[in-house]
């Protein structure tokens, strides 16, 4: 379990502009339990063998986007639907060399 969230105090990493990781057991209580703005929680697993990860973007098999905290937390129900249009759109731009 990781949250990505808002809040710099309760952070072991940071990801973007305003964009934090938690993973510690504490961290991860005190979000919940204080809310001290928005927050997502990630449950989960993935893992790659070495390389296989840059290789699969590189095939194109991914889309990255840089993170920003307004795409982050600022869209609930309509996240994955917007992201993944940006993402598309971000990646023809790419092929045809035209500017994102």
């Amino acid at each position: 379990v990781l949250a990505i969230h808002g809040n710099m105090a309760l952070a072991e990493a940071q990801t973007g502009a305003g964009i934090y990781v938690a993973a510690q057991k504490e961290h991860l209580e005190q979000l919940v339990r204080e809310k001290p703005g928005n927050y997502r929680l990630i449950i989960g697993h993935a893992a790659w063998a070495s390389g296989q990860l840059d290789q699969e973007i590189e095939a194109g098999v991914w889309h990255v986007l840089p993170a920003t905290a307004e795409m982050v937390f600022g869209v609930d129900a309509d996240l994955w639907p917007l992201l993944i249009r940006r993402a598309t759109g971000s990646t023809l731009a790419r092929l045809v060399g035209a500017p994102d």
